[in-house]
């Protein structure tokens, strides 16, 4: 199946009708049911299906509103078509898009007909806009709790799934000019249709949240932003963006634990290392160095093929490699980065006041061990 995400017009709408949450606690289903061989047996499908017959049964279409016609007809087209158990799961997903009335209503019922309400020009628009946004991030960061926000043309991501594991997510949600849209509504569309060139990730175990961490404070230290409130108030904005739990032993019950690692040094263009550079290695054995260029938090990651870039050469490690940017970030995206941290820590829940501790209080020493 194509990807598929949500546009940034659309996004807006769904924000403005106050859609995302409602939303948002649903996708689990819409994941679930978009490979399942029985997706009318996930929650809210059999209420649709019934509906939809109890409306042609009883000669809805005679009197109701065309829209309503159509929006029947696709839930029973959409069943009658999933009952094929041979269907290729691919097939099987490309369903959602094909009558993409369907999800809309699961989601939201009859209040799908009374989109202008909602912010909508037409049916078609709130039903690219769902659909867009409940299939968006597969099938990566589907987990309720996912932090989501929109800096320019990309959406960003950032879950730390069931079992705590760092999944960072950028995708360029601009829309192509040579899209061809659902509803043949040049003048918007909810959702848009990507190549894999517009996805770029960076999927981590879990034991390297405190390098993330690390990553951004010194990103705002290097540029003057230590004393923001998403750091200096820390515990304020946790309140406010609460915490996501996961399933995994050492975040729920606590673990032994030392700062040691957490030392490190962001690199910087024009500045010579001192100490070993800050970095994270993903589930493909892959790493990531941050590192500061004309203002932004670069994720380099080695690229001998399609690096165009060198970062500290002179360090051993580095000579003769060849990196390029995998994930970017603007100044202005450093709080949206930290709240985001915050929420999903997946390490042992002291670990996070210890390290704010000693980073806001200055108490990491430079002999790289951190200060009592």
């Amino acid at each position: 199946m194509m990807e598929v995400e949500c546009s940034k017009d659309a996004l807006k709408l769904l924000h403005t009708a106050g859609l995302e949450k409602t939303l948002d606690t649903t996708r689990q289903t819409w994941h679930r049911a978009a490979t399942s061989l029985y997706p009318h047996t996930e929650d809210g499908f059999t209420d649709a299906v019934e509906k939809a017959e109890g409306f042609f049964n009883s000669g809805g279409p005679l009197t109701a509103p065309t829209e309503q016609t159509t929006l029947y007809r696709q839930i029973l087209a959409f069943f009658d078509e999933c009952d094929d158990e041979a269907m290729p799961s691919s097939e099987r997903q490309e369903l959602w898009l094909k009558y993409p009335l369907v999800m809309p209503y699961i989601a939201l019922g009859d209040r799908v007909l009374r989109y202008k309400e909602l912010g909508f020009q037409s049916l078609g628009h709130l039903a690219e806009s769902v659909t867009g946004f409940c299939l968006g991030d597969q099938p990566f960061c589907a987990r309720e709790g996912t932090y989501r926000w929109v800096h320019g043309s990309y959406k960003n991501s950032i879950s730390n799934e069931w079992h705590g594991d760092l999944h960072v997510i950028q995708t360029d949600i601009s829309i192509p000019d040579t899209q061809q849209y659902l509803f043949n509504a040049a003048e918007f569309t909810g959702l848009v249709r990507l190549d894999p060139g517009k996805i770029r990730t960076m999927f981590a175990p879990d034991t390297y949240w405190d390098m993330f961490l690390m990553s951004l404070l010194r990103y705002a230290e290097a540029t003057g932003r230590k004393e923001m409130p998403e750091i200096k108030d820390w515990q304020d904005v946790l309140r406010e963006t609460g915490y996501v739990p996961t399933h995994k032993a050492e975040a729920e019950l606590g673990t032994d634990f030392a700062l040691w690692h957490v030392q490190g040094e962001l690199l910087i263009e024009g500045r010579k290392m001192q100490e070993h550079p800050i970095f994270i290695a993903d589930d493909s054995h892959n790493f990531h160095y941050p590192y500061l260029k004309d203002g932004k938090l670069l994720f380099m990651k080695p690229d001998e093929q399609g690096g165009i870039e060198s970062i500290q050469p002179e360090w051993g490690m580095f000579k003769d490699m060849k990196f390029r940017a995998n994930l970017i970030y603007e100044p202005e995206e450093l709080p949206q980065l930290l709240r985001a941290t915050y929420k999903l820590f997946a390490r042992d829940r002291r670990r996070l006041p210890a390290i704010m501790d000693v980073f806001v209080n200055d108490r990491f020493r430079r002999d790289g061990a951190a200060g009592e």
